[in-house]
């Protein structure tokens, strides 16, 4: 199916574009009644570094597959949020849910580079995942917006146990879809996005000097108190938070500003730039409506033109829904 079949879809609110060559197998039936919990399980990456994970599984003996999710927003949040639905439907299907903290934020050990450390720790993450004693060596990503770029990472790192991905709601252009649109810099939602889920976590941990930690806190909680005299702070590198970067891990938004044009610094960090690496299928779900949607059908439409196997080709699958990002199911 092309994409000018595809634009006339939001009218009638779904999308299901698949491999019309693919036979589905059966859905799973619910075996396992009940399942087992594991909090903060300590996963060593290459190193050294302590990445923290949390683990449901149905309890029973056996060996089960593995849906495995990275994300910077707290793994017990994240699972809080599925708890009384998606956890209990998985485990009683026979799949093993693992959630963890990516490097530097929450109970995780290390440094946070948002773009950086993404393959390595996922490639990690899944063969230790393999080796445990109630999985069967088969396992895939999952994972929506900033997740959904930890499971694309995850997938270009190429880590042998992964069979598939389901990628969700996330930038396949890092510059042109989530930083930079048209060439502007996306100052609103990103000001908000580091200064409130990733500064206010890190400063504990990263400013050690009292005085230095509580003005920085301080600017945090102005951001959305005095919203119009920040956003309308010109030229940008004159925002408070961004000024205040080399005090601590916080020179995201400097950074980002600096590096204004499509350039090598997003080349190397754009999922895209990879994309002719994949050698595995990945199911990529949007919404008609959601700040990434280009990049969820971006993706879709470069994999099925560029991946490395047959098998990554044949088995790109997309599914749009008339929600924005933030209703996405």
């Amino acid at each position: 199916m092309t994409l000018s079949v595809l634009a006339v879809m939001p009218t009638q609110g779904w999308c299901d574009v698949g491999n019309p060559k693919a036979k589905p197998g059966p859905a799973p039936t619910a075996e396992y009644k009940d399942y087992v919990t594991e909090l903060n399980v300590p996963v060593k990456m290459r190193d050294g570094t302590i990445i923290m994970a949390d683990i449901y599984r149905p309890k029973a003996d056996g060996k089960f597959p593995v849906i495995l999710d990275g994300t910077p927003y707290g793994k017990t949040n994240a699972m809080m949020l599925a708890a009384g639905t998606f956890v209990p439907y998985a485990t009683s299907r026979g799949y093993a849910l693992v959630v963890y903290d990516v490097r530097g934020q929450n109970s995780s050990g290390g440094e946070i580079d948002l773009h950086v450390n993404l393959k390595n720790d996922g490639y990690d993450v899944v063969e230790w995942v393999a080796q445990q004693p109630w999985s069967n060596g088969r396992v895939g990503v999952d994972g929506g917006s900033y997740d959904g770029q930890v499971g694309l990472n995850t997938i270009l790192a190429h880590p042998p146990h992964l069979q598939t991905g389901i990628v969700t709601v996330t930038a396949s252009d890092l510059y042109r879809q989530w930083y930079y649109r048209q060439g502007a810099f996306e100052f609103g939602f990103l000001s908000g996005w580091t200064g409130l889920n990733f500064s206010r976590r890190l400063a504990p941990r990263l400013i050690q000097d009292d005085k230095a930690r509580q003005e920085y806190l301080d600017n945090l909680t102005l951001y959305p108190a005095d919203m119009a005299a920040y956003v309308n702070a010109l030229p940008l590198v004159d925002f408070e938070p961004a000024k205040m970067g080399d005090k601590g891990q916080f020179n995201y938004l400097k950074e980002w500003i600096e590096h204004n044009t499509d350039s090598e610094y997003w080349w190397k960090r754009n999922p895209k730039s990879y994309y002719h690496e994949v050698t595995i299928p990945v199911m990529h779900l949007g919404g008609w409506y959601d700040i990434f949607s280009a990049g969820t059908i971006e993706a879709w439409t470069m994999l099925q033109r560029e991946a490395a196997t047959p098998l990554a080709r044949d088995n790109q699958t997309l599914f749009l829904g008339p929600w924005d990002h933030a209703e996405m199911p």
